[in-house]
């Protein structure tokens, strides 16, 4: 008969507790290691999409489909330049859109359409005198990521026969529409005022060697600028807070569209 010494408890116990202890840190180790690829592979694929939607230069209008509730309107700013038009049919308004985006319109809280860019439009009014909203339809990338600052005004009282000029004097802030034409061999991210408090960082890019690429309405100061930053190195427009003195552009904006055409060749 074959005999074995008796087992040692103590040692028994000491084996159990090490195994437990590798195989908990092994647990702990492939735990670790997943969680460190899940975040690998999620920041990729957030990163992915995201430079999708930046570098996307393609511009959407958004159509007028939203109810006057969805809109979300803020309170009215000072009224747009009007003026009476006695050859107007009774019982409409005029609107005369001089922006390069069409507006969308609101009368008396009710969604009424839009105006096309550059266009006139006429709109019944229900009860005059009534209230006349309106707000420039943003240019969006493909992934729906409006371009530019929110344009809106309103008009008080507005009484049939009446005409609404919109244009670039939105109450007391004015506006501008930089088009860029970039004849560089490469695309460029684009910074308007940047620098300022009002620094709105576009998310978007013009393409390399492309044409009148219009990126949306900007609030105008004194100081504006636009910048592109072409493979790492910056090109501007206007006045940078590290500069003593600059051109500025404000004198070759359209006074009624804000219309500002830049071209960047690489010289300047």
């Amino acid at each position: 008969m074959n005999s074995q010494p008796p087992s040692n408890p103590q040692e028994s116990t000491e084996v159990r507790v090490a195994r437990i202890g590798l195989i908990s840190a092994i647990a702990v180790a492939i735990c670790g290691l997943l969680g460190t690829l899940i975040t690998v592979l999620g920041t990729a694929i957030s990163g992915y999409f995201s430079s999708q939607a930046v570098r996307d230069p393609v511009l959407i209008p958004i159509q007028a489909t939203q109810t006057a509730e969805a809109l979300g309107l803020k309170p009215a700013l000072s009224p747009v330049v009007s003026k009476e038009a006695g050859a107007i049919q009774p019982g409409v308004v005029l609107v005369q859109n001089r922006l390069v985006l069409p507006v969308r319109i609101v009368i008396a809280g009710a969604l009424q359409g839009e105006v096309p860019a550059q266009s006139d439009a006429t709109f019944i009014l229900v009860s005059s005198p009534s209230r006349l909203d309106w707000e420039v339809v943003k240019e969006t990338t493909s992934s729906g990521r409006g371009l530019g600052d929110v344009m809106s005004g309103s008009v008080e009282n507005v009484a049939a026969g009446q005409v609404v000029e919109i244009t670039r004097l939105a109450g007391d802030q004015e506006f501008f529409y930089p088009r860029i034409t970039n004849h560089l061999g490469v695309e460029c991210e684009v910074i308007v005022n940047k620098g300022w408090e009002s620094e709105n960082i576009t998310s978007a890019v013009v393409p390399e060697n492309s044409e009148g690429v219009g990126l949306g309405y900007f609030k105008l100061f004194t100081n504006s600028n636009v910048t592109l930053i072409c493979d790492g190195k910056e090109y501007w427009w206007g006045l940078q807070p590290q500069e003593t003195s600059s051109d500025g552009f404000y004198e070759d904006i359209d006074p009624e569209s804000g219309l500002l055409e830049l071209t960047l060749d690489g010289q300047d």
